[in-house]
């Protein structure tokens, strides 16, 4: 992306959290359709690859925590906001799933060139795929970016 740059929002920001915000008696396929206004959701490549076939007729309040992080991650993944607002994204999610998750975020970075904020505890998905760093420290922001950079790394920043 070679450097940050600010795009007018414009109501294009999308965002997750660590609650459960599908509507559990739907099922994944329906939740995605709705919260992205689309009757083929896993014509996105983003929601075809976070959303095994197997989990699309399942009902969204039986998934697991990491399957629902997941689905919560094809909806803002899927959709065309500029800004992606993160926050605990991968809390519950296994290796394997944590590696697409960051395959799309390389792709949302270098291809589509869209913002992603993500916060949290457990940022090691992040790793390769930061540009910037901060760290929230006694109610004041402290820019890591430098400190990342040199280390080429985040682990151990902080």
């Amino acid at each position: 992306m070679g450097g940050l740059r600010a795009r007018p929002a414009h109501g294009q920001i999308i965002g997750m959290t660590d609650e459960f915000l599908l509507y559990p008696r739907w099922t994944v396929e329906a939740n995605l359709c709705y919260f992205l206004n689309d009757r083929r959701p896993f014509s996105n490549p983003m929601v075809d690859r976070l959303v095994s076939p197997e989990l699309r007729g399942v009902r969204a309040g039986r998934l697991s925590t990491g399957q629902a992080k997941l689905v919560m991650l094809a909806i803002v993944f899927g959709a065309s906001a500029q800004v992606l607002l993160l926050d605990e994204f991968v809390n519950g999610v296994d290796e394997k799933a944590r590696q697409v998750v960051k395959e799309c975020l390389l792709h949302i970075r270098d291809v589509e060139e869209r913002i992603v904020v993500a916060t949290g505890h457990d940022l090691a998905v992040l790793e390769d795929v930061a540009t910037h760093a901060f760290l929230m420290r006694e109610g004041a922001l402290v820019d890591l970016t430098p400190k990342m950079l040199q280390a080429g790394t985040l682990k151990g920043i902080w």
